[in-house]
């Protein structure tokens, strides 16, 4: 795995949730996904068996529950693995929810005999948030794995809730209304993030998020800098006229000092004076 891949399981988990939106029955609180490196730890804990089952037995330090996806194909040129294997796999989940009747939509099948089913499930759940996958190679086969968190459906759970898109967002979610993915809940942090673009294929980066306008620059933390660093550069003139303040202070101090000594000697010469 690296950035590359991580960056493409991304962008086609989020571009297959996306497209539902414009489908039936219409989601409508999906949330744009992130990528979390613990769930890729466990993909990668479970694949290393190479064997086309999942778990749901899996925890992280956030996650108390995580759920799977997995798929095998053969690998007809072991030194032959790259991204492509994975957006085979991915295609041919598209491929399936384009034939997955609206019933099987509403909710996981009560059965265990649908692998595709399941997986698809998951990919449309409203109940995740993250993802992060793994694979392993056993003579000639390839094992793809993704976990997910929050847990996505259990069988006979509902996949998703069913109305317009973006309106039941997950609490700490809203639907900004731009790209990418403008049909997508995002995190109420998203117009402080990194701004990204919507790309047909590939590049997307890893756990960022767009500005709410493209048309604008996101809000640049160095004008706090500037302005801190204009209140520093006023300290030194302050500290600078310290010495003349202080000098000013200690002249009048003087003054006044000897002035009233002069007042007292006149008084007292007066008085004695008036003595004599």
């Amino acid at each position: 795995m690296d950035d590359t891949i991580r960056e493409e399981i991304l962008l086609h988990h989020n571009k297959i949730r996306h497209e539902q939106t414009k489908n039936e029955p219409e989601p409508s609180s999906l949330a744009l996904l992130e990528y979390n490196a613990e769930l890729e730890e466990i993909s990668a804990c479970w694949a290393a068996r190479c064997d086309k089952d999942y778990s749901e037995c899996f925890r992280t330090s956030v996650f108390p529950e995580v759920s799977q996806t997995v798929d095998q194909v053969i690998l007809d040129d072991p030194e032959y693995v790259n991204i492509d294997l994975w957006l085979q796999v991915m295609n041919s989940w598209l491929k399936v929810l384009e034939d997955v009747s609206f019933e099987k939509l509403h909710k996981v099948s009560d059965s265990n005999e649908d692998l595709f089913e399941h997986n698809i499930a998951q990919i449309l759940s409203d109940k995740i948030l993250f993802v992060g996958c793994s694979w392993s190679i056993s003579n000639i086969w390839i094992t793809f794995i993704c976990s997910y968190g929050p847990k996505g459906p259990a069988q006979g759970e509902e996949i998703y809730k069913i109305g317009a898109f973006c309106s039941q967002c997950p609490r700490g979610y809203t639907c900004y209304n731009v790209k990418p993915f403008k049909r997508l809940c995002k995190p109420m942090e998203f117009e402080e993030m990194t701004e990204i673009t919507e790309k047909p294929n590939t590049q997307i980066k890893k756990n960022v998020r767009t500005h709410k306008n493209q048309n604008k620059t996101r809000r640049k933390l160095p004008r706090r800098r500037n302005r801190a660093d204009s209140r520093s550069e006023s300290k030194p003139k302050k500290k600078g006229n310290l010495p003349l303040i202080v000098g000013i202070c200690s002249f009048i101090a003087v003054f006044g000092f000897f002035t009233m000594v002069g007042v007292y000697v006149l008084i007292v010469s007066k008085i004695s004076r008036g003595i004599d």
